[in-house]
């Protein structure tokens, strides 16, 4: 059951069309123009979700929705309405209608969809949406001799009175409301100024997502050899103050032949085993990783995270100590220079600093209160040290480039990518027409 089904079943209808359903394209909508302006008065009912929501999920086009209302025909509507039911003359269905934002059912039914109802089931489902049968009408008795005894046969005839039908509103529970033209201007208006996303360009990303993620692959902090501070200018005996204003110079936080590095080492060599593993570069797009690749991805890199967080509480306190080494260093090699000729503001220090200390001891205080200001705390560079992935779709943006294509389909040779291709090509989004009627 699709649209093209329902329209026609609309059309070949000869008594009466109740159709409840989320909402319709033009195919339909003007089906059901065409059988307002045929059937007799009080034989349509229309049942819609009318929300801009069902709009943007697919559930058809709210301007045939609203073309419809606007030709008069009689419509109610039920929020969050999801399935579908079309009575024509005495035979009845119901259905799914799946939103064209998760696939082209509506618009091209491949698979059964519907069931068909029976007579016993048709008359309950119409009256769950309100629709009460016209009392038949009445031919006129012909005048005659004996008018008044004829006519009271026939209003004791069987099948000819009117019958005593009970409020419609009573027996409804779905399509409460009634649909107006103020109800849903508000819905058109959001509509225009915010238009959902073409149907078949969403279809195509949900395809491609399935197959293949961009990845991100991060370890940060573990590479303490390569780790560096900024020493501060004053550390620097250099005559004038300009001169030393622009000199800057960074110092290895521990000696490249400590041995707390040797184990980063091979926690990234773990790392890019993983990225060669699981991940292909698309350059210059970035990285990507298969769909069904997610899982096992995600494990190996909880199970480095694990091992990233086992080798910071490994080297904790030898970390502290290969820093107390290098700053040591870098005292004993700072101080004959500062002795000799020191800053400024430490010449200040010295000569008003109130201390009985000798002056190569308050150089030495000094510098350490100078390497407290670049140096980090143990505890800083542990909290830094992670591994991070990060995954993101493909935007539709990407994927309809060909260049992207040709890198996917190189970087995984084996696989047989014309299958999704191509179905991200199928089923173009078609312009809203006006409805022809």
């Amino acid at each position: 059951m699709d649209e093209a089904l329902i329209a026609q079943t609309v059309r070949d209808a000869k008594s009466r069309v109740v159709l409840c359903i989320p909402g319709f394209s033009d195919v339909v909508g003007a089906a059901v123009i065409e059988a307002h302006q045929r059937l007799p008065a009080g034989q349509l009912l229309i049942v819609v979700d009318g929300t801009d929501k069902a709009a943007r999920l697919g559930y058809g086009h709210f301007d045939a929705v609203f073309q419809v209302l606007q030709a008069g025909v009689p419509m109610r509507l039920e929020q969050g309405l999801r399935l579908g039911v079309l009575v024509a003359d005495e035979q009845g269905w119901c259905f799914a209608t799946p939103p064209l934002l998760v696939d082209a059912t509506m618009e091209q039914a491949t698979a059964p969809n519907a069931l068909a109802l029976n007579l016993s089931q048709i008359q309950p489902t119409l009256q769950a949406l309100g629709y009460v049968q016209p009392a038949p009408k009445v031919e006129p008795l012909k005048a005659s001799s004996g008018k008044a005894e004829l006519a009271g046969k026939a209003e004791n005839t069987p099948g000819t009175e009117a019958p005593k039908s009970v409020e419609t509103d009573d027996l409804r529970t779905v399509g409460r409301v009634v649909a107006t033209i103020e109800a849903l201007q508000p819905v058109q208006e959001k509509l225009r100024i915010n238009p959902p996303q073409a149907f078949d360009v969403a279809r195509k990303v949900q395809v491609f997502n399935s197959l293949v993620d961009f990845v991100e692959i991060e370890m940060t902090g573990t590479q303490l050899a390569h780790q560096k501070v900024s020493l501060p200018s004053k550390l620097l005996s250099v005559a004038d103050d300009a001169t030393r204003k622009r000199l800057t110079t960074s110092f290895s936080l521990i000696s490249p032949q400590a041995k707390i590095a040797d184990k980063s080492k091979e926690l990234r060599q773990l790392l890019d085993a993983i990225r060669k593993k699981y991940t292909r570069s698309v350059t210059p797009y970035g990285v990507v990783a298969l769909r069904t690749d997610r899982e096992p991805l995600k494990q190996a890199i909880e199970r480095v995270a694990a091992l990233v967080k086992a080798y910071s509480e490994e080297i904790k306190k030898e970390l502290g100590k290969e820093i107390d080494k290098s700053r040591k260093q870098l005292v004993e090699s700072f101080l004959p220079a500062l002795v000799k000729k020191p800053p400024k503001d430490l010449e200040f220090e010295l000569v008003y600093g109130g201390t009985d200390k000798p002056i190569k001891e308050q150089v030495r205080d000094w510098i350490n209160d100078q390497l407290d200001k670049c140096f980090p705390a143990v505890d800083s560079l542990l909290r830094d040290m992670e591994v991070r992935l990060v995954i993101k779709s493909v935007t539709y943006e990407m994927l309809k480039e060909p260049k992207f294509q040709k890198l996917v389909r190189d970087a995984y040779p084996n696989m047989d990518w014309n299958k999704p291709f191509e179905e991200f090509s199928a089923a173009p989004s078609l312009v809203q027409a006006p409805l022809g009627y």
